[in-house]
């Protein structure tokens, strides 16, 4: 599966609320997507990043919470194939 590995223990405290990611930070994560994606014979980028939402349980980058862009990117970077 992509993107089932888990960085730091899951928030579970119902605390889902707070300062979104930045328009920059949006392009960032949309661009290492599509790199990634890139690197994986059997993906697309609309495939990587529909797997990429749905992990992170959300509908669109503007939804991800600033407090999660680390944990995004460290994701995305976790399905870059190995050498």
């Amino acid at each position: 599966k992509i993107f089932n590995v888990s960085i730091c223990d899951d928030d579970n405290d119902g605390n889902t609320t707070g300062p979104l990611i930045s328009e920059d930070q949006q392009m960032q994560l949309g661009d290492l997507i599509e790199a990634v994606a890139g690197l994986i014979p059997s993906t697309t980028p609309e495939k990587h990043r529909k797997a990429f939402l749905a992990h992170f349980k959300v509908a669109s980058l503007t939804d991800i919470l600033a407090k999660d862009y680390q944990r995004a990117v460290d994701a995305i970077n976790s399905t870059r194939p190995k050498k």
